[in-house]
């Protein structure tokens, strides 16, 4: 049996915590006097077409940055639902507006295309889903979903994969 260390996914991350883009309203608009809204339905599409909305009331210091980790944070538990699923915020992302359902995620201690890697595997998957709580539309725990296990290899190895994920997401 081979063993890794590990540290909880809080103590990876910028300020050891979570955030989500918040709540605004929602005033449709024609695309060059508004910002692209971005929800998680739209967000799993191979072209990412989202709708424009009014950038009144809404932080633009709330933007997606490069290297974010998203998770699909509403939803069912359909195996092929996007609920719990992960997103590697590439170029395409940046400057976006996504909606306040994602759970967003800077890291801090550990590539972020590691992080990305790592929780967009099936064991990752696994680990995001059994933190969910809910019956018709499910969310998961902060508190348990801070917990998770992220596998800490030597830099070298989380920065050749950073790089992988990087070149496959550009």
């Amino acid at each position: 049996m081979i063993s890794c260390t590990t540290l909880p996914l809080k103590d990876v991350l910028l300020n050891g915590d979570m955030f989500s883009t918040g709540s605004f309203p929602r005033v449709e608009v024609k695309g060059e006097n508004g910002v692209m809204l971005i929800n998680q339905s739209d967000i799993f599409d191979t072209i990412i077409k989202g709708k424009y909305i009014s950038k009144r009331n809404v932080r633009l210091s709330n933007l997606v940055e490069y290297g974010e980790v998203l998770i699909a944070g509403v939803g069912t538990l359909g195996e092929n639902e996007s609920f719990c699923r992960v997103i590697y915020a590439n170029e395409g992302l940046v400057n976006q507006l996504v909606s306040g359902e994602f759970i967003r995620m800077k890291t801090e201690a550990v590539p972020s295309g590691y992080l990305f890697a790592w929780l967009n595997t099936d064991y990752g998957f696994r680990f995001i889903r059994n933190t969910q709580a809910g019956t018709k539309l499910c969310r998961p725990i902060p508190k348990l979903l801070l917990e998770i296990p992220v596998p800490i290899i030597a830099k070298d190895k989380m920065e050749e994969i950073d790089r992988m994920v990087r070149e496959a997401h550009t």
